[in-house]
């Protein structure tokens, strides 16, 4: 039987973010816009397929590129942000295929468990509020890609001495720009245009898979909220039953596992590309370089060079790009470490516990908070407090 609404939540709360990958053509998934889950499938037999195949091999290509280019020219520290946007885009647009192959089931097994912890649960929402995280992030993308557009049209402009806006100013930015392709091949207007959509795509690639993980931490940590408040409801009425409790615990604990065996991979190249373009935006804001003058008839006008660079388009561009990743990798880590916080909540009652109440489930309750890591990972770690102070640290 179909899962009542109330018991669906995950597919509620994601379909929409799933839904903008599909039309970014990398979620071969149907039924994403139905709210029931009975006609999800995974489908590469359709049309949309071909879509998906186009969509993964301008990444692969683009990738290919900025590895031939990265190789054939001297190490740069431009070369090597091309040669891991891209190839990072790459990776996660096969991830996302993964995800996708997965999708189906994992949206069922989760649907299963909500069944089962059904009289936890006390936000009855549709995911409103994720819904808004997902498509403030993309705008706030979209708006940095704008910026870096209107930054680097300046360089053309400066570079070329010509400040009309005209197609040859179109030509010079893609050429400047884009030396991955055009530093390769011969300029055509089909070529830019075809970059042009699959560097969106790439973009797209590397902003979703953060918005991605809000709305699914969000999901998680909603329902260890619900438990603990539950568990303040019976304990100010003086009967907690732990051993209903802890049941409820284990399959919340089974929930965040099936979760987490399907998005981990996702969360370590998120982490991986947010920790490197932080560094590189805010080496860029705060250095003076160069290097972008490449091949410009002023290349060594150092009064043209410092009036671009102190130009509001170079301040407003890098300060805001910073500012973006920055948050939103932050963002994005807290409210995954809030799960394992909150997943650790239930100790404190417990420890407080009076001798009569100090039953074998409490101790077995004791234990599995103890010794169970309930978390979101990156495969390689668990995200939480700890870790995301000892990140910073060293960082």
């Amino acid at each position: 039987m179909e899962a009542t609404v109330t018991n669906k939540r995950l597919h509620i709360i994601l379909r929409h973010p799933m839904q903008l990958c599909r039309r970014a053509g990398l979620f071969p998934v149907e039924g994403l816009d139905k709210e029931t889950i009975t006609k999800l499938r995974f489908n590469m037999s359709t049309v949309y397929a071909l879509y998906h195949v186009a969509t993964l091999v301008s990444q692969m290509t683009l990738a290919c590129l900025s590895i031939y280019y990265f190789f054939k020219n001297d190490l740069k520290l431009n070369n090597l942000k091309n040669l891991l946007f891209y190839t990072t885009g790459l990776i996660s647009a096969f991830l996302l295929l993964k995800l996708a192959k997965n999708w189906p089931r994992l949206i069922r097994r989760a649907s299963h468990i909500e069944q089962l912890v059904a009289e936890v649960q006390q936000d009855t929402g549709k995911g409103w509020k994720q819904d808004k995280i997902v498509y403030g992030v993309m705008l706030l993308a979209l708006l940095e890609h704008v910026l870096s557009i209107t930054f680097q049209m300046k360089l053309v402009m400066h570079c070329n001495h010509d400040f009309k806006i005209d197609l040859n100013l179109i030509k010079n930015y893609f050429i400047r720009t884009t030396p991955v392709v055009f530093g390769i091949t011969t300029y055509t207007e089909w070529k830019a245009t075809l970059y042009e959509i699959a560097n969106l795509q790439a973009t797209f690639l590397w902003n979703i898979t953060d918005a991605i993980t809000m709305c699914t931490s969000l999901y998680l940590a909603s329902y260890f909220k619900d438990l603990n408040k539950l568990i303040k409801r019976q304990e100010k009425q003086n009967a907690v039953n732990w051993k209903e409790i802890r049941v409820f615990y284990s399959y919340l604990v089974e929930l965040v596992n099936a979760v987490d065996e399907n998005m981990c991979y996702l969360i370590l190249m998120s982490f991986f590309t947010n920790l490197f373009f932080i560094c590189i935006q805010l080496y860029y804001l705060t250095k003076y370089d160069d290097s972008v003058f490449e091949g410009c008839d002023i290349h060594h006008d150092q009064n043209r060079i410092k009036l671009v660079f102190d130009s509001w388009e170079h301040t407003l561009y890098y300060a805001f790009s910073f500012i973006f990743l920055f948050t939103r990798a932050s963002v994005t880590s807290l409210l995954a470490a809030n799960i394992n916080t909150l997943a650790q909540q239930p100790l404190i009652v417990l420890q407080n516990v009076s001798p009569s109440e100090y039953t074998i489930d409490v101790q077995r309750f004791i234990r599995q908070i103890r010794y169970t890591t309930t978390a979101l990972s990156g495969l390689f770690f668990y995200i939480t407090r700890g870790m995301i102070i000892t990140v910073s640290y060293y960082y």
